[in-house]
């Protein structure tokens, strides 16, 4: 089942430090109500740039949202400059999550590259199915991962 539910708010910036050298980890806090399953992600604006930047969540609580994120473009590296308190304009509880209940199951979260066209690890944005930059050929015809994953079941994935 699609997950329709998303809140657009704004998020204080508690921490936005590095990991390694191109990899941060932020935590911000403000409403993660809509935030319900492990595989969904956030859509954060960015000054100056056109297109929102999709992120996916890596952990939640009742009021703050972590993100990791590695610096590759002009979004990111704008993101690895702001400092805590800063404010940040945000759709949260996109895209559809897994349960963690699976049993045997393996979901498999696809993005990145894997079965994803080029052109979307060059300029990442959207996240609302308009761009088809994260377009993934499946059984069942192409899939949009941002709308209709990240989640997807290896076995419909056309390799």
């Amino acid at each position: 089942m699609l997950n329709r539910m998303y809140k657009k708010g704004l998020y204080t910036i508690v921490e936005n430090r590095p990991l390694t050298a191109a990899v941060w980890r932020m935590v911000l806090a403000g409403d993660t109500q809509y935030i319900v399953r492990p595989g969904q992600f956030i859509d954060i604006a960015i000054d100056g740039l056109f297109l929102r930047r999709p992120i996916s969540v890596c952990d939640w609580d009742d009021s703050t949202v972590t993100i990791i994120y590695k610096v590759v473009g002009k979004g990111t590296e704008a993101m690895s400059r702001m400092a805590s308190g800063g404010v940040l304009d945000c759709l949260t509880g996109l895209g559809n999550g897994f349960a963690t209940d699976n049993g045997s199951q393996s979901p498999l979260l696809v993005g990145g590259g894997v079965g994803v066209p080029p052109l979307y690890n060059l300029c990442m944005g959207c996240g609302f199915g308009a761009c088809m930059g994260c377009s993934c050929k499946t059984k069942y015809g192409n899939k949009r991962i941002c709308v209709d994953g990240p989640v997807l079941k290896r076995e419909e994935i056309i390799w």
